[in-house]
């Protein structure tokens, strides 16, 4: 009588061996550039020369000039515009503090400016 479950051995290990390469293969991906602003590579807004400051500043009036027009015009449901409200919010105080030459984390001043969760685009 013939038997499936030698098969099904030897698939099952022919996917776990390429399930086991995946991180490998992504791991050895070029990084491709969005075309986004680069900055230093330093954690924080404290690497920033006082033009990149400036820049960032005017990225980030950007944005909330960008949230502001999404609040009033693209969403009319009141959990994204409280979203877009508090996002707005957000970019006022690290504006302010950033002018004041306090230091924020890369990270959360791209996230400020980044689409909330629950933008319609």
């Amino acid at each position: 009588m013939f038997s499936i479950k030698p098969k099904l051995i030897a698939a099952s290990v022919v996917i776990a061996a390429v399930v086991s390469m995946a991180p490998l293969a992504i791991a050895q991906m070029p990084i491709i550039s969005d075309g986004a602003q680069t900055y230093p590579s330093g954690p924080s807004t404290k690497s920033l020369s006082a033009d990149q400051r400036t820049k960032l500043i005017a990225e980030l009036q950007a944005a909330k000039q960008h949230d502001r027009q999404a609040r009033a015009g693209w969403s009319q449901e009141p959990i994204v515009q409280g979203n877009y409200g508090e996002k707005i919010r957000h970019i006022d105080r690290i504006v302010a503090g950033l002018q004041k030459g306090e230091d924020y984390p890369m990270s959360e001043v791209k996230s400020a400016m980044a689409s909330p969760g629950t933008a319609p685009y």
